[in-house]
């Protein structure tokens, strides 16, 4: 009797140091979450205002030329930038990166789905905790 005793204070102790675990994993899960949702929402506050700066933009009349000198300046620039951009392109992929990228979106739905399985195993921690001596017996 003094041994299955000990047995069950010591799978007690057990539990209860894993549910601790358990929780501790849980809170920095839902400060990561809070911390994604968080970049989220700046992320979404930047978008929109570069689509205003963009609108702004697209909205304003082009500036009008200076004159005949500067006219003719402004094509040679306009040349020399072709050449160069023609120049920059050779042997050069075009593989975008960025498309390999998770969307915060998938980021926060990642989480989501990790909290939750955390919050699961919780319950089930705690359900086998909840057993009396006479059960385990």
């Amino acid at each position: 009797m003094m041994s299955s005793s000990s047995f069950l204070a010591a799978e007690l102790g057990e539990f209860t140091a894993r549910i601790t675990l358990l929780e501790e994993a849980k809170r920095r899960k839902d400060e990561e979450a809070t911390e994604w949702q968080h970049k989220a929402v700046t992320a979404q506050g930047h978008l929109e205002k570069t689509k205003e700066e963009l609108r702004n933009v697209a909205s304003s009349p082009p500036a009008p030329p200076g004159g005949p000198e500067e006219n003719e300046q402004y094509e040679q620039d306009e040349d020399s930038a072709e050449a160069s951009a023609d120049l920059s392109s050779d042997g050069v992929t075009n593989h975008r990166h960025d498309e390999d990228r998770l969307t915060e979106a998938q980021k926060n739905e990642r989480v989501k789905h990790q909290l939750q399985a955390l919050s699961s195993e919780l319950a089930e921690a705690r359900d086998n905790n909840k057993k009396t001596q006479n059960k385990v017996l």
